[in-house]
């Protein structure tokens, strides 16, 4: 018995040690099986595809330009420091999968152990817990194991999220801590903290509101410190509601009052407005207006588009208590383009009611209010003020989640933790069915991290539970990388009945078609993709590779052309205008086209001359732009050997050529 002792005095002793250690034991044990899987996504448009993160030369460009963040200019936006991350992750191993998802734990780390002294504070204020024991920590290992969150961690671009919250959350709590005492300064790490998060993230703006509101259920919480409501009987029996003068800043030896209240609050929270006016005249200047309508991608009003995400609030909530069929691209959630529609009032009603229990609850069960308020102001950005295309995103409420779960894991766990006879037998219930829960989230989030292994796990897993048109299209796509085209037609021909307008399932028909040996249905495909592609120049693209093909090089650089105005990575664009020109035997224009290559990725170039010029040794007529196209080359790469080697090859095939046709 003596050593169960000893361990028991341990523990007691360092608890807060040991549960923070378990904490981020939990965290790799329930990821570990995720260091090999796939980028998806857009992972290539923000990573793989995207030049600009693989050096750090080009750090000071995110901070000015939004079209650096993605190799796609409809995901122009405004996250700097979100591509800072990106820049040093691929410093530090490239494209290897082990160390991007290894800084995605660490930073969910970060947020829980946030998570962890958020709890403590809530419990330390508003229960008046002297000691908080596990509760933290229960909370906190929910949240580091729930299945709802492998799509955050698993899926690379959701870092936005992810990073935000490793920024907000302990912000929040160093606010929170320095307001619990008579000091109405305001904590510069704090401050700092939710700048970085701004930088990383718009939607960091909600976080504001989130001050306010810890500031005014201070006032409220009758018995605790920070400002304090206090209720003054006139004669007349009624009453009157005054703020306490005792830490008002700026209101000593003076009765406070709502005017000194809110005073006081625009005195503590300067710099948090400060940042933001900042943060947003950059954005303004640099954020053009038609790469917003890009992100929008959906011809939505606000009233339509804050209507469905009014339903996906519930979404998100129902997915936290039975993550069973979790999808990461959603892209068939319905829309609802009226206020009026059903499913919007019964969940508009909801939050009401939701609301309405908030504001009854009193006393030390006051932190519903704060708590619930403040989740829906963190999602709130990104559902009414900033629309974007997707109407519901796996990633887009984990830090309100996190909240939000405390609302109902504190009561239960306080519940749990009574030590009263008439409730031995419903512990023990309570504790073994927590203990199932934990064990079930951990199990389901194993199995969640498998589905992001590789595209085809991926894809496979949102059609069997939402088929939309971009996941029939990716599904399909697949198996056309593989080469079996009639599967890969069946797919896409489903995601034209979902959508007939959208570019990508044209261009991998026209692919398709074109493989098959169906000519006229390729160009169709072709054309109606151009047709639809308004914004990133790939149905031009790939049409003139398609043009290319059959040798119509006059076409193919008329799109080829007018693709460059809409593209970012113009690299291809570039090496096809070149290889255009060299079968037309334009030796002046080819080498222009190739020198462009040259500046963007020099060693690239070098391999892929020889391909591109193949124009120059199909046609006799050819062969003297092939010696001047390449005596070019050679001032662009001296002591190349294969270049010069070319030019003597080519000057041969020229003379063989004149002296056969001087021949009787």
């Amino acid at each position: 018995m003596k050593p169960i002792r000893r361990i028991q005095r341990f523990f007691r002793r360092h608890s807060r040690p040991v549960q923070l250690f378990l904490l981020v034991l939990a965290v790799f044990a329930v990821y570990a099986n995720g260091f090999n899987h796939a980028f998806q996504l857009d992972d290539y448009d923000y990573i793989v595809n995207n030049s600009r993160i693989q050096s750090l030369k080009n750090i000071p460009a995110f901070f000015t330009d939004p079209q650096t963040l993605s190799s796609d200019p409809r995901h122009a936006d405004y996250r700097p420091l979100l591509q800072v991350s990106y820049a040093l992750n691929y410093r530090l191993s490239g494209l290897d999968m082990w160390s991007w998802h290894l800084v995605q734990i660490l930073l969910h780390g970060v947020v829980l152990l946030a998570l962890y002294s958020f709890v403590s504070l809530l419990l330390t204020v508003f229960y008046r817990a002297r000691k908080t024991g596990s509760i933290p920590f229960f909370v906190a290992l929910v949240f580091a194991i729930h299945p709802l969150h492998s799509g955050v961690i698993n899926y690379l671009s959701a870092r936005s999220s992810l990073l935000t919250a490793a920024f907000l959350l302990p912000s929040l709590v160093l606010y929170m801590r320095k307001g619990l005492d008579d000091s109405s300064a305001i904590p510069g790490l704090a401050w700092l903290l939710y700048t970085l998060a701004l930088f990383t993230k718009v939607e960091a703006v909600g976080a504001l509101a989130v001050y306010y509101l810890w500031e005014f259920s201070q006032a409220l919480n009758d018995d605790g410190p920070g400002y304090r409501f206090k209720i003054n009987r006139s004669a007349s029996g009624e009453s009157a509601t005054s703020f306490a003068d005792r830490q008002i800043p700026g209101a000593e030896g003076k009765e406070g009052n709502a005017l000194l209240f809110f005073a006081g609050l625009a005195k503590k929270t300067w710099p948090f407005l400060l940042s933001t006016a900042i943060y947003f005249a950059i954005r303004l200047v640099v954020i053009q207006e038609y790469m917003v309508e890009m992100r929008n991608g959906l011809n939505l009003s606000w009233l339509d588009y804050f209507s469905t995400q009014i339903t996906a609030w519930w979404y998100y909530v129902i997915n936290w208590f039975s993550p069973l069929s979790l999808v990461a691209d959603h892209g068939a959630y319905p829309v609802y383009r009226s206020p009026l529609d059903w499913p919007v009032l019964l969940s508009l009603a909801g939050w009401i009611v939701v609301l309405g229990l908030a504001l009854s609850f009193s006393g030390k069960r006051r932190f519903f209010l704060f708590v619930s308020v403040s989740a829906l102001a963190l999602i709130s950005p990104t559902s009414s003020i900033f629309p974007l295309s997707e109407m519901v995103n796996e990633h887009r409420p984990y830090l309100p989640l996190a909240l939000l779960s405390t609302t109902w894991l504190i009561p239960f766990l306080l519940r749990a933790k009574r030590r009263t006879k008439s409730l031995h037998v419903s512990r023990y219930l309570l504790w073994t069915g927590f203990a199932l829960f934990l064990v079930i989230l951990f199990c389901l989030t194993r199995q969640r991290n498998t589905v992001f292994h590789t595209d085809e796990s991926y894809w496979r897993d949102v059609v069997e539970k939402a088929p939309a048109c971009r996941s029939l299209a990716n599904y399909g796509l697949v198996f056309l990388n593989q080469g079996r085209y009639e599967e890969a037609l069946d797919y896409y021909l489903k995601s034209l009945e979902h959508c007939d307008s959208y570019y990508i399932t044209h261009i991998n028909l026209g692919i398709i078609y074109d493989q098959l040996g169906d000519d006229s249905r390729a160009r169709h495909h072709y054309d109606l993709a151009v047709a639809n592609d308004l914004l990133t120049g790939e149905g031009l693209r790939f049409r003139a590779n398609y043009f290319l093909s059959r040798e119509a090089y006059a076409e193919a650089i008329g799109d080829l052309t007018a693709a460059l105005s809409l593209v970012l990575e113009p690299y291809s664009i570039y090496r096809d205008l070149a290889a255009a020109y060299a079968a037309l035997g334009d030796a002046q224009q080819s080498f222009e086209y190739t020198r462009l290559c040259h500046r963007l990725d020099p060693q690239r170039i070098r391999f892929e001359i020889p391909a591109l010029s193949n124009g120059f040794w199909r046609s006799p007529e050819n062969y003297q732009a092939g010696i001047d196209y390449y005596q070019r080359i050679d001032q662009l790469l001296p002591d190349e050997w294969w270049v010069q080697e070319n030019i003597n090859r080519l000057s041969a095939l020229k003379a063989s050529r004149e002296r056969t046709a001087v021949e009787p």
